[in-house]
Formats: C-alpha cells, structure tokens, sequence
C-alpha cells in the first residue's frame, strides 16, 4: 500500500516537473516572438483584410449585408478585441492583430504537447512540443496578424479531441472542426478526414447511421449560417462554393494563360494544373521542412506506415486531406509556403516517433533530451534571423513613406511597395471607423477583395507584362506621377534598364536616391515630364 502511494507520488511529482518544462518552453518562445516583433512594421495584404472586415463587424454589431467573405472567424474574433479597447491610432488596433496572433500560435504548444502524448511519453511529446514552439517560419507568420495560426490552435485541438476515446470529445471535435471551417477552408478538408476514419474505424461493426449523422449535423449546424449567409449576400463565395467550383482545376490544361501572381508577378502557363500542382508542392514541402523536419519527419512517416495503428493512420490520412488544398493552391501556382504550415502539427508528430528511438539507445535519457530540447532552440533562433532580414524591411518601410509623402501614382515594386497600402489608410482610428460607417463603400466591392475598396490617395500599377517605359505609361493614360526603379533582380527589364541607364530616359526627372540617405537598399524615384516624354514620343 505504502509502496503504491510512494510510485503515485513520484508520477504525480514527475508530471508536474513535465508540465513545468512546457510552460518553460511556452515561455522562452512567447519571449522570442514578441522579441523579434517589431511594432513599427505595419499590417500587410491578407491582413488589412481581416482588419477592414473586422472593423465593419465591430462597426455594424454583425455581419456586413452587402458583401462578406468565405472565412470570417478570425475577423469575427479581431471584432470581438477591437470593442474592448480604445485606441487612439489605427496603428494600436493593427499591433494589437499581430500581437493576438502571436498569442494564439505559442500556446497552440499545449494542445500539440498532449497530441504527441497520443503516441509516445510525456518527455518526447516535450520535444514535439519544442519542435513547434521554435519552427522559425511558425514564428514569423505568427507576426503577420493572419488567420493561420489560429487555424493550427484549433486544427490541433480538433485532432486531439477526435482521437481521445470518448465520446463527449468525439461531439466536441466536430464542433471544433466547423469553427475552423470558418476560420479557413482547409477546415472542410478536415471534416472530410474525420468522417472518412470514422466510416473506417466501424467498418466491421454494423453501420450506426444516426451516430454518423449526428456528429456531421455539430459540424453544420456551425457552418452551414455562415455558408448560406455567404450565397445569399455574395453568391460563389462560401466553402461549398469554392470548393465544388475548383475541383475541375487540377485536370484543365491552360494553353498559354498569363494571370497575376500572388507577389504580383505576370505568370504564365500551360501545363496541367495537377502537375504545376504536384511540383510546387514538392518543391515547397522540401523547403518548408527546413531545418528541423528534412530527417525526422520523412523517417516517421515510414514508421507511421510500418507500425500502423487507428491513431497512426488517422495523422496520415488527416495529413494527406489538409494538403488537398495546397495542391490546389500550387495548381495556379500560387508562389507562397503558408499554404503549408498547417501540416506542422503532422511534421512534429511525424517527427517524434524517431527522436525517440534515438534516444532509447542512451542510458541517459533524459541528458539526452535535453541536449535535444537546447539544440533544437539554438538552431532554430539562428536559422531565424539568417532567413529574416528584418533590416531590409525596416528599409523599404521608410522608402515606402518618403514614397507615399512624394508621389501619388507609381509603379508596383513587390514585395517592397506592399508597406504603401497600410501608410495610406486614415491613421486616427475614428477617421478609419468613419470610412466603415459609410453605407456606400461596401457597394464598391472589386473583386470581392476588401481591401481594395478601403479609401486610398495613392496608387499603384503593376508594371509586368509591359515591354518598355513608354508603353507603360501610354497603356496607363498617362496616369503615372512617377516611377520607381531599384536594384531587385526581380523587376521588368525596362526597369532594370532605367535603373542603371537613367540618362537614357531624359523626360524622367531624378528626385530622390535611397543611396544618399545612406540606405543599403537602393531606390530611385524619378518624376515624369510629360512634356518632354511627348516630345519624346513624337520622334
């Protein structure tokens, strides 16, 4: 009896210890974000448009009448925050966004801690836990004030509750499954997973129809107002719609068809979406599992298939459902590896099952996982700050308002002129609250982009596809004020051209240099004459 009390007190003693070490780790990652958070930089492209649907929410005590979006969960949450506070500056509302998203994505650690638990003790699920604590690109995006890391909080939640034997978790996991259908499509994804590895976990038992049908009713019941408020105020917009009316993607072939990328390049075409979809997405997976999954996790994943189990094969077919969605992003191609992120929960899982193997050959374990735990946080903070170079954009960001100050219609520069748009909102919050208030913007919507029907003063052309200066701005009615040319590999060659042959360009006036203000970051604004480029024109 004693003997018994004394091992109690010793696993009581023991997981205690445990669940110290995760809060530690919690709290050395939670330090390092809000570290390499810098509140000088403003909110970008996705993010404004979570911003300005949340204001009009806030705004309207609802959802807007006369448009709406496909995934409103985030924005919805951002409404809730924004009716607490009281700023001042438009600038508070956008870092308190960011700094809501870094919240939420270091304490995704804990529901992933007890994932892991799922497959192996408490002190390897601590290595997973670390894994995802300090994934460097988890990290940054956690910055942006987008809706991913709050999608991965609940996507890993939902797994965990829909793998605990119980059937009140069962319930609550479909629940959770339909929020994070509103927080991003991928969610419907893995609703689809869930229901197929129900269906295949009672395939031998006799089929349990108002079971099934229960579960599936939680799901749409939280999804299915939203789903049809969404047909209803802007038809082909919601999940159902987007989903259905994009399965034929991957098997059309596009014969030569140039589209705008997602960093605004002009990309063009004519393979079979799936294969564009299936290289990418090769491509991408390779460079995401950089630095700390390229080994780990493919050698899980053969063990995982080797030593196959319910649970075991529930991460593999979950991983496989929610990367359908990243095929179909890569089919365009879009050029952008956050479509990926959500299958850091699956890399981590994926990843312990090896980690430990390796240390069962040590007697020392727990020596052992420590010098794990302390290389895997000196190699992530360093691979950090080798792949972000948050200097640049602490650059571009005063170029892009000595730009905003100075001009009034220029030329695109991705991904350095994406700061622009966020200078150029109203900057005291109740001149941005009144713009919301006004009935008649929502009716202006363009391409059910939000953010482009947020007031601006100035704007901006995309320069590719052109095939020299003058037909970019005789293409564009002569609408530029000015243009800006820098030292970026990535620019038209006419671009490239004015950036280091400007005498060749008399009727474009140099007003500004970058290098005279001693940035390392080199850009030229130059002003248009317009009567001598007619002059110009007419030889």
């Amino acid at each position: 009896m004693k003997m018994n009390l004394m091992q109690k007190n010793r696993t009581f003693l023991s997981t205690n210890k445990l669940l110290i070490l995760v809060f530690a780790v919690w709290a050395i990652s939670l330090s390092f974000r809000m570290n390499v958070y810098d509140p000088t930089v403003p909110i970008l492209m996705d993010s404004l448009n979570f911003l300005s649907y949340a204001i009009d929410i806030h705004v309207l005590g609802g959802l807007p009448e006369n448009y709406t979006v496909a995934k409103p969960g985030w924005s919805i949450l951002l409404a809730g925050l924004f009716s607490i506070f009281d700023f001042s500056e438009t600038s508070s509302y956008m870092q308190l966004q960011r700094i809501t998203s870094i919240f939420i994505s270091s304490i995704t650690i804990f529901p992933l801690y007890f994932l892991c638990n799922v497959f192996v003790e408490k002190k390897y699920s601590i290595v997973g836990a670390t894994m995802f604590a300090f994934a460097p690109r988890l990290i940054e995006n956690s910055t942006y004030g987008t809706a991913e890391p709050l999608f991965i909080l609940f996507l890993t939640t939902t797994i965990l509750l829909f793998l605990k034997n119980s059937k009140k978790c069962l319930y609550i996991s479909f629940l959770f499954a339909g929020i994070s259908t509103l927080i991003r499509p991928e969610g419907f994804f893995l609703f689809l997973a869930m229901s197929f590895l129900l269906i295949f976990k009672f395939k031998n038992e006799k089929f349990k129809f108002p079971k099934y049908l229960s579960v599936i009713t939680i799901f749409f019941i939280v999804l299915l107002p939203f789903a049809l408020y969404t047909e209803d105020t802007n038809p082909g917009t919601s999940v159902f719609s987007r989903i259905i009316g994009s399965s034929a993607q991957y098997f059309q072939t596009s014969d030569e068809e140039s589209y705008v990328s997602s960093d605004n390049r002009l990309v063009t075409t004519s393979k079979i979406s799936a294969i564009t979809g299936i290289e990418h997405f090769t491509k991408y997976l390779g460079w995401v599992l950089i630095p700390m999954f390229i080994i780990t996790a493919p050698i899980g994943v053969i063990l995982f298939l080797k030593n196959r189990s319910y649970t075991k094969t529930s991460i593999v077919v979950i991983t496989i459902f929610i990367s359908i969605p990243a095929f179909y992003a890569y089919s365009f191609p879009l050029e952008e590896i956050k479509y990926l992120f959500f299958l850091f929960p699956s890399f981590v899982i994926f990843s312990i099952l090896p980690i430990k193997l390796f240390v069962e050959k040590f007697q020392k374990k727990n020596i052992v996982i420590s010098i794990i735990l302390a290389v895997i946080i000196i190699s992530s903070i360093l691979f950090y700050y080798y792949q972000f170079d948050g200097e640049h954009d602490r650059e571009s960001i005063l170029i892009a308002k000595h730009v905003l100050d100075n001009t009034t219609v220029i030329n695109t520069y991705y991904p350095e002129s994406r700061f622009i748009k966020s200078f150029d909102l109203p900057q005291k919050w109740s001149d941005l609250v009144s713009v919301h208030q006004n009935a008649e913007r929502t009716k202006k919507l363009v391409d059910n982009a939000i953010v482009k029907h947020l007031p601006q003063k100035h704007w901006r052309i995309n320069p590719d596809g052109f095939e020299s200066v003058e037909s970019l701005i005789l293409e564009n009615d002569k609408q530029f004020s000015h243009l800006i040319a820098d030292s970026m590999d990535n620019r038209p060659e006419f671009l490239k051209d004015l950036f280091e042959n400007e005498d060749r360009y008399p009727y474009l006036i140099k007003e500004w240099d970058s290098k005279d203000e001693g940035f390392a970051y080199h850009v030229k604004i130059f002003k248009i004459d317009y009567n001598l480029f007619n002059l110009e024109i007419e030889k």
